[in-house]
């Protein structure tokens, strides 16, 4: 689908209308216990990895026949994402024989959480929510605002360079939060480790952009 722009000069607030994937990076041991990570370098855990490969697993078919749903791989620098995206890009390779480029993209990094980097949340203290909706941040942590728009940058900036591909973005919680409230959708949902999403632009006659979960379960 091609972008609804007049030229290829793109306003920061606003997300170009192309159809894209988005991958949010597998488990972590901080995850489990629901810390706050932000750009904390925690790497994946053994059921991260494996929620990886089974994210990579059930993609796997959507290359069948020829067909590509996505070109190519872009992750946020961080190794929990980028190691995601290094797993997706081996199984489907192996599955499939596809072979998918990947390329970082350090616009995709998470939040930076400030003094709340590394805690857990509090009953008491509802700043995370209060955040999401524009709320002072944290001290040294990085606006709702200011994270949205360097997000919805680095992916249209990503989609000036690759017109032609569809693109899967590897990145993070917050990262998507970002995105689901530039597409006028609530930014509290938060989206489960390794589920792939597909986020397709409204039609000419329509508002709403079209969002498809791919949920992924792991067999222990």
């Amino acid at each position: 689908m091609p972008y609804k722009t007049k030229n290829k000069a793109f306003l920061p607030h606003k997300l170009m209308e192309k159809d894209f994937w988005f991958l949010r990076h597998g488990e972590t041991d901080w995850n489990i216990v629901r810390r706050f990570q932000g750009v904390s370098n925690i790497p994946l855990n053994n059921h991260g990895r494996a929620q990886a490969k089974e994210a990579a697993r059930q993609l796997a078919p959507l290359f069948a026949q020829g067909k590509k749903p996505f070109d190519r791989l872009i992750s946020s620098p961080l190794d929990r994402a980028k190691e995601t995206a290094e797993i997706v890009q081996k199984i489907l390779k192996e599955e499939v024989a596809i072979h998918l480029p990947l390329e970082i993209e350090n616009l995709l990094i998470e939040v930076n959480f400030g003094i709340k980097e590394g805690t857990l949340p509090d009953p008491e203290d509802n700043w995370y929510a209060e955040w999401m909706h524009g709320a002072e941040p944290p001290e040294g942590a990085e606006s709702f605002q200011a994270l949205q728009e360097r997000i919805l940058k680095g992916i249209n900036k990503n989609f000036l360079s690759y017109e032609n591909e569809k693109i899967m973005f590897v990145a993070h919680g917050a990262v998507f939060r970002a995105v689901r409230s530039a597409i006028n959708l609530p930014p509290q949902y938060s989206l489960p480790n390794a589920t792939p999403v597909a986020l397709i632009p409204p039609a000419p006659s329509e508002e709403s952009w079209d969002y498809q979960l791919h949920p992924v379960k792991v067999v222990n």
